[in-house]
């Protein structure tokens, strides 16, 4: 509960959500570690958005469509990841009746928007 911003959702979800968006930025970053991740939090009319603004590699407009399908994954090494961080992040969003956006050009980093209704109760 974020005061003026009203949302009735289960923490656990919703922080393993946020997980996966911070640690998808991470692995995007360059090696030098000079990755920048923003999240900023506010109401826009019905809705209460959370935005993970990120300068990492980005994701190609061919690419960005898959992201959410489970057990795609651009990562190499496909022993440690299954693809199904966005998935979850997808559903959980849902049963929480909102949704997920993510916004990249494929060059300049990735936006990834949760858009929860305002007083809401899973």
């Amino acid at each position: 509960y974020l005061p003026g911003l009203p949302i009735h959702c289960d923490p656990v979800h919703l922080k393993e959500v946020f997980n996966n968006i911070i640690i998808n930025a991470i692995e995007a970053s360059d090696d030098q570690g000079a990755g920048i991740l923003k999240v900023e939090a506010f109401s826009k009319k019905n809705e209460l958005l959370v935005v993970f603004a990120d300068n990492g590699s980005g994701i190609s407009k061919e690419v960005l469509p898959r992201v959410i399908d489970p057990f795609f994954s651009t990562k190499p090494e496909r022993s440690k990841n299954y693809g199904l961080g966005l998935t979850y992040c997808y559903y959980v969003m849902k049963e929480h009746q909102g949704r997920i956006d993510i916004e990249s050009d494929g060059n300049n980093g990735t936006k990834v928007i949760l858009r929860f209704l305002k007083e809401k109760t899973i």
